[in-house]
């Protein structure tokens, strides 16, 4: 049955601490066989194994693996929503450069550190019912961006908006990049401060006059 057709969402809803310590379970058996093996090598019958239960109780939560896949997608992007929180929780004290270049680190960091895993959920967005979660998540990241914007220029809607989007798709390149081994050679820091200076030029002197 093709994905689009087949039920994303878990069966039962983990309410219960013993539940959701099993879906807990679950997920990171998820995640250690998509990073040791892709996706090729993952179904449901291997997932019992890893977590060390039966399949019926895998399927009891789960009714198959793209409901699976789609959980944990959710789950990461919460987790990374998180990550990025706490990295940034004291930007308020900072330069508007040094905002730009932390929020550039803090996406290579979390991309190179999950990059298998990353590299499997790129493949199954399309198909895992969570594009519209990850589409929501970058909107936020926009949002940042553009305030971010607004503090350091006085510009008309369309041209923030359009600096905005500039700026946007350059954090999303370099960071989505990071999931391939021969960008991670490179010096994150080094790599930040030069993406800084393009956003610096796009702020500064981009766009319309």
């Amino acid at each position: 049955m093709p994905a689009s057709r087949r039920s994303l969402s878990p069966r039962k809803q983990p309410t219960q601490q013993r539940s959701r310590e099993m879906v807990e379970l679950l997920l990171k058996s998820t995640t250690r066989i998509l990073v040791k093996d892709g996706l090729t090598g993952f179904n449901t019958n291997k997932l019992a194994r890893v977590a060390g239960v039966s399949v019926g109780s895998v399927y009891q939560y789960f009714p198959n693996k793209d409901s699976l896949l789609s959980a944990l997608i959710e789950a990461k992007v919460a987790a990374d929503v998180e990550f990025f929180i706490e990295w940034m929780k004291d930007a308020e004290g900072w330069s508007g450069e040094r905002r730009f270049e932390e929020l550039l680190l803090a996406g290579i960091e979390l991309h190179r550190r999950d990059h298998k895993l990353m590299k499997v959920i790129f493949a199954q967005l399309g198909s895992s019912g969570q594009l519209g979660l990850v589409e929501r998540t970058h909107d936020r990241l926009f949002d940042m961006i553009r305030a971010m914007i607004r503090e350091k220029r006085s510009l008309g809607e369309a041209d923030l908006n359009e600096r905005t989007y500039v700026v946007g798709q350059l954090v999303l390149a370099i960071w989505h990049s990071q999931v391939e081994k021969d960008w991670m050679k490179l010096d994150a820091r080094s790599v930040a401060r030069r993406a800084l200076s393009m956003i610096q030029v796009c702020i500064q002197d981009g766009g319309r006059s």
